[in-house]
């Protein structure tokens, strides 16, 4: 049913009223793990930027260079491919959900800037919502939402590298890809494909795994 509705989205009027929450929620999650990396390489993060329009800039100041542009697409793919092996027990799904709502709400909170932006405002509704289904939704309601926003980010992972590769061949649009470029000399092209290849073999085993399960 979750994997209806996403597909479902991309095709109904005035959909984007709907995803656009669902848009900016997968955003948050590929700054939040540029700035995941950045600490976890010795460096610190001074903001993040959430467009009204889907995209999103971190700021950060040492660490490795190769690995924080790395972390955008891929973190965002490897998180939702761990809230769908993580949805299918309602116990689970409510922790889970309540865990990545707090995240979300606390990136939002301390490091999205301009305080009041629409970044601003929607991370902390995101976090107040997911943080409300969490405690008083129906152990159904939990496992759906969990498995929906873990397809959504799954597909808005694969479409957006979809568009990352276009841009790295036709433009010299600033991206992850162009950064490690300027850094390594490689071709933005082969950074884009190699993260897409990244993000189908997570994917790849993230179905694998669902589908033993069901058995």
């Amino acid at each position: 049913m979750a994997s209806g509705l996403a597909v479902l989205l991309w095709f109904l009027p005035f959909a984007e009223v709907i995803a656009y929450p669902i848009r900016i929620f997968v955003t948050i999650l590929h700054e939040a793990a540029h700035a995941v990396m950045a600490w976890a390489t010795g460096g610190s993060v001074a903001s993040i930027r959430v467009s009204s329009d889907g995209s999103g800039l971190t700021a950060t100041r040492g660490g490795s260079l190769l690995f924080i542009s790395s972390a955008g697409y891929i973190g965002t793919m490897a998180y939702g491919v761990l809230l769908l092996l993580l949805c299918g027990r309602p116990r689970q799904a409510r922790v889970v959900l309540a865990i990545t709502a707090l995240f979300i709400g606390v990136i939002s909170l301390g490091l999205i800037r301009p305080v009041g932006s629409s970044g601003f405002l929607l991370g902390l509704a995101l976090g107040v919502g997911g943080v409300g289904i969490a405690i008083f939704g129906s152990p159904r309601l939990t496992q759906f939402v969990v498995g929906f926003l873990g397809v959504e980010s799954c597909l808005n992972a694969l479409f957006d590298l979809k568009a990352l590769v276009y841009l790295s061949t036709g433009s010299d649009v600033k991206t992850d890809a162009r950064n490690l470029q300027e850094l390594t000399h490689i071709p933005a092209v082969v950074w884009a494909i190699l993260w897409t290849l990244v993000a189908l073999a997570l994917l790849f085993f993230a179905l694998r795994r669902v589908r033993l399960t069901w058995r």
